[in-house]
């Protein structure tokens, strides 16, 4: 019995078999990975080739496992990293600026709005019949006395009927030199605007009626007496 052996890995694997004796030969086409041939009366003695498909099958599955760990890990990480804070205004819209603050009032002792003398201009009182001692008085648009609602009712019908219909009425508000100047200001057009509203209940419409304000620009006034006489409103013939 001939005994043939063969390492696995040998190079000429695919050609040694032909150096079997032909009855072998034949008996390894018919009796495929057999220690023994009967039919040749001989002993194959080798090494069986190691199975490679099933090792490449655990690696592949071993990588697919790490990659599947890794995968569900960084998913992980990101999910727990915060939103990012939202974007800052660009400040393209520019900022409304804030209102300036009124003028602080600055009270004067003996100085209030509602009280004034009425100065009407002599082009005035000759066209609309005014007498002299009409011409100057105090007022007080708190509390009107009758004499002084009768001037103004003259001067609403001389310039709504009168000689000067169409023309226009101007009040100007003085202030005494006390106090700031913007204070001041304020407060002739105060006094203004109150014999403004006196004339127009007399009849004559607001329309023909203009305000203005000289505050202590012409106050020339040193004591109260003279103070008195800054405090008041000038009735002049406008447009």
């Amino acid at each position: 019995m001939s005994v043939f052996k063969a390492e696995f890995g040998d190079p000429q694997w695919p050609l040694w078999a032909s150096e079997y004796p032909l009855p072998l030969q034949r008996c390894r086409r018919t009796c495929r990975r057999t220690l023994f041939c009967p039919s040749a009366g001989a002993i194959e003695v080798y090494q069986a080739p190691p199975r490679k498909q099933g090792r490449v099958k655990e690696l592949a599955m071993k990588y697919a496992a790490a990659i599947v760990l890794f995968s569900t890990a960084i998913a992980a990480g990101c999910a727990s990293d915060p939103p990012p804070p939202p974007a800052a205004p660009t400040g393209t819209a520019a900022a409304t600026p804030p209102a300036p603050p009124a003028p602080k009032a600055l009270a004067k002792p003996g100085d209030d709005p509602s009280q004034s003398n009425i100065n009407i201009s002599d082009e005035i009182r000759k066209a609309c019949g005014i007498t002299d001692t009409e011409a100057f008085f105090a007022y007080d648009s708190a509390n009107v006395r009758p004499q002084d609602r009768a001037v103004l009712k003259k001067l609403a019908d001389c310039f709504s009927t009168g000689p000067l219909k169409g023309r226009e009425l101007r009040l100007v508000g003085h202030a005494d030199p006390r106090g700031e100047e913007e204070y001041n200001m304020v407060l002739g057009g105060r006094r203004a605007d109150n014999v403004k509203t006196s004339i127009a209940a007399e009849g004559l419409s607001s329309a023909k009626i203009a305000t203005t304000s000289r505050g202590k620009l012409d106050a020339t006034g040193t004591d109260e007496p003279s103070w008195a006489k800054d405090r008041r409103v000038d009735v002049v013939l406008g447009k």
